[in-house]
């Protein structure tokens, strides 16, 4: 799985990202402007994304602290950031920032599960946002 930018001189909005033409079978984030795309995961990398929200799912039913959501789901950080994280978790306190289309602004806690073709993107790039 090779993550890639599709490059352009023009920095992209949300709005760009909400009509962009894009392939449904792919994943795209707008990270400073540019569009990233990756392909859908591979098994390993959904195995593990299902274990760890299953925990923090148990978690949640006997505790109530919040919400818990997975990709795709849109995280709208700014006009030119969005992004997809693989899990997500909004604390009760900071359930204002649902919408019914997306979550706008930081969530409490974010979930990459880092793959070769992604991993400069997530541990660096991403991580600074």
């Amino acid at each position: 799985m090779v993550a890639i930018a599709v490059r352009n001189e023009v920095k992209f909005t949300y709005e760009d990202y909400l009509t962009y033409d894009i392939d449904s079978d792919r994943r795209y984030e707008l990270i400073g402007g540019e569009f990233f795309m990756s392909p859908a995961p591979n098994m390993w990398h959904q195995r593990i994304s299902r274990e760890i929200e299953f925990r923090i799912i148990c978690l949640l039913r006997e505790t109530g602290l919040g919400e818990v959501f997975n990709a795709p789901c849109d995280v709208v950080l700014s006009n030119e950031d969005v992004v997809q994280p693989d899990i997500i978790f909004i604390s009760k306190e900071n359930q204002q920032i649902i919408t019914q289309d997306n979550i706008k602004g930081s969530p409490d806690l974010l979930i990459e599960i880092i793959s070769k073709s992604s991993a400069q993107r997530d541990r660096i790039i991403k991580k600074a946002l």
